[in-house]
């Protein structure tokens, strides 16, 4: 079963090498699915450090997606369970990673 509930078409699924009969999604739509799930649970004190992720590598419509959605606000109320990681700091990384992401236009 995939994350988002959704059907997967016949293009999508392959053969189970494991067990006859059987079918499972191909790596494609896994791969594809995997980097839905990182840019949904991508949480704001990942911004802290942007440089030393591999953030920048993730597809550029996702993150900026995901990005455009942290407002201050967000940002602020993500990291209320983390009181020891500096909210401007983190509102920092976020605009860094914006203004690499304009520039890759």
């Amino acid at each position: 079963m995939l994350p988002n509930f959704e059907d997967v078409m016949p293009p999508d699924l392959i053969p189970a090498q494991c067990v006859q009969g059987v079918v499972r999604i191909g790596l494609h739509r896994y791969l594809a699915d995997k980097v839905q799930c990182i840019a949904e649970r991508s949480e704001a004190r990942d911004l802290l450090e942007p440089e030393a992720r591999d953030l920048l590598e993730q597809d550029l419509i996702l993150l900026s997606e995901r990005l455009l959605l942290w407002t201050d606000e967000a940002i602020e109320k993500d990291l209320r369970p983390s009181p020891d990681i500096p909210v401007q700091s983190v509102i920092a990384g976020r605009n860094t990673l914006l203004a690499h992401l304009e520039g890759v236009r």
